[in-house]
């Protein structure tokens, strides 16, 4: 991971560059400690969100969108999970286009472990760590906000 000094924050587009970097990092070691189950953050992404929407299920197109993932990309994530036994396709009850997912009992067992893995990797931080996570969700949230509208 890149080194920076407090001096380069003075720009912001490296502190941006900074702070993209860092959560990348981030990331790619929370994937690497999380993947025991085998099934990328994506995966339990998407298993989270048909988890949510309970026993009626969610719309294919509905989580390709929540998900922001373009159709072929949204399509095989769903085989993997539908080959895995993790989510249950079905037809929509009142219009034969629509796909129906429903997350299946072994789809809530990973969703249940990645919650204890989550658990146990917040048992190693300290409580400073924990409060200054809990202090940096809402500004990464505000963030995140800000640049999609930029962007769009």
């Amino acid at each position: 991971m890149d080194e920076f000094t407090v001096r380069e924050f003075d720009d912001p587009a490296m502190a941006l560059y900074a702070l993209d970097t860092a959560l990348l990092e981030l990331d790619r070691q929370l994937d690497r400690v999380l993947r025991a189950d085998g099934q990328s953050n994506a995966a339990v992404r998407a298993l989270s969100l048909i988890a949510g929407e309970g026993r009626r299920g969610v719309k294919q197109c509905a989580l390709g969108s929540t998900l922001q993932a373009p159709p072929a990309s949204l399509s095989r994530l769903v085989d993997h999970l539908v080959r895995a036994d993790l989510v249950k396709r079905s037809p929509h009850p009142n219009d034969r286009r629509v796909t129906m997912l429903e997350i299946t009992e072994a789809g809530r067992a990973v969703l249940e472990d990645r919650r204890s893995q989550y658990g146990r990797l917040a048992g190693l931080l300290t409580s400073e760590g924990l409060k200054t996570a809990a202090q940096l969700i809402p500004l990464l949230q505000a963030m995140a906000k800000d640049v999609g509208h930029a962007a769009a």
